[in-house]
């Protein structure tokens, strides 16, 4: 597990597989496009996985971090409906402002502590940027 340091940062990236984004002309559901999802941290990849469902993903993303309650204490847990293993992808909230982002997958390199406050801010621009980007492919078909 790696440690928190005062100059470490997290990424959350994303990349729309090519069939996905023709999908969209066909009049396919937005919920189904899926792509590449990775996750940095201070540089180095602890998640690499490709066939993630990417707007479910922002959609539990963004479910989270509209909790009414401080996210400090509220987990957060990413299922598919596409794959039997669960959970993807969780984040788990401890009292000293960290947090455990976590895999059901061993291959990656989670787990590993980060600050909660590198996961919202994470959480948020990659919800941000999905929404953006879907949107903006939508209208250029």
């Amino acid at each position: 597990m790696v440690s928190i340091s005062n100059k470490q940062f997290l990424r959350f990236k994303f990349y729309i597989e090519q069939g996905a984004l023709s999908s969209l002309s066909s009049q396919k559901i937005i919920s189904e496009i899926d792509g590449l999802f990775t996750i940095t941290w201070n540089g180095e990849q602890v998640f690499h996985e490709n066939g993630i469902l990417l707007a479910e993903l922002a959609l539990c993303l963004k479910r989270w971090l509209e909790y009414d309650e401080d996210l400090s204490s509220r987990p957060f847990a990413y299922q598919s409906m596409d794959f039997e293993e669960m959970p993807i992808l969780s984040f788990k909230p401890k009292p000293d402002g960290s947090c455990i982002l976590d895999t059901v997958w061993d291959e990656t390199g989670l787990p590993v502590k980060v600050p909660l406050s590198h996961v919202i801010r994470a959480s948020k621009e990659f919800v941000g940027s999905f929404e953006i980007n879907v949107c903006a492919l939508s209208f250029n078909k």
